[in-house]
């Protein structure tokens, strides 16, 4: 394979944080039985323009490579990378997200949100914006309000948190819900439907990704990788108890 030479498996990617971490996250298994290391193109861009290292502890045998998306796609990726997903079993994949974990400094603000919600929190990922753009190119339906609501109250959990990236949506689960919702942020900025605009920070992207993970129980929305990124890091974590 032409990404696989002189000891390395190179990687490209400039699309969101969630399809960056499971990207590499699929090359882990081929990497150690090959005795290979992995080099992960990372590029800074609109979908994500932190680093890893800004927002995640080093991983042994990954490093990261940083550079602008230019004007030209073909320009910034580099040549014998791969884009694409290695074949990896489900529980492997799930196994090896394990090794993501916050810096202290995000890792210190997820602490202190969980002490606000206390132990036992339900939580949802409650995605708009360009996703629907998705949803429509693979025929499934958004999840609508009201089966988030149904879900939350079927809990009854003494708490929710809202991973959103809609205004819109916050306002919507603070009016049904008033003090017993939790948000890690405020946006002010509405969502785009058509482009990967941010209305959060990439670092708040990480707190709510790492709060959910640890909520007693929660759900997402369908084709979004940040729902699959937290509903695999929960079962690898099942798998290590």
């Amino acid at each position: 394979m032409s990404h696989i030479h002189n000891g390395v498996i190179r990687l490209y990617s400039h699309s969101g944080l969630c399809n960056r971490l499971r990207l590499f996250s699929s090359y882990m298994n081929l990497a150690e039985k090959i005795d290979h290391k992995i080099e992960m193109h990372w590029i800074l861009c609109v979908q994500c323009w932190a680093s890893f290292d800004a927002l995640f502890k080093p991983i042994p045998n990954v490093n990261f490579i940083y550079s602008r998306h230019g004007k030209n796609p073909r320009k910034s990726r580099p040549a014998n990378s791969a884009i694409s997903l290695n074949h990896i079993k489900e529980q492997e994949i799930c196994n090896y997200y394990q090794a993501i974990k916050p810096i202290p400094s995000i890792q210190k603000e997820i602490d202190t949100l969980k002490k606000r919600l206390g132990d036992d929190f339900s939580s949802c990922h409650v995605r708009r914006g360009d996703i629907l753009t998705i949803q429509k190119k693979y025929d499934k339906k958004p999840n609508t309000n009201e089966e988030f609501f149904e879900f939350l109250e079927n809990t009854n959990s003494r708490k929710y948190f809202i991973a959103t990236d809609n205004k819109e949506a916050q306002e919507i689960f603070k009016d049904r819900y008033k003090d017993k919702v939790i948000f890690s942020s405020t946006i002010s900025k509405k969502s785009c439907t058509r482009w990967p605009r941010r209305t959060t920070s990439i670092q708040n992207a990480v707190i709510d990704l790492f709060t959910c993970i640890d909520s007693k129980h929660f759900t997402g929305t369908v084709c979004s990788s940040f729902t699959e990124f937290i509903h695999r890091y929960r079962k690898g974590l099942k798998c290590q108890n």
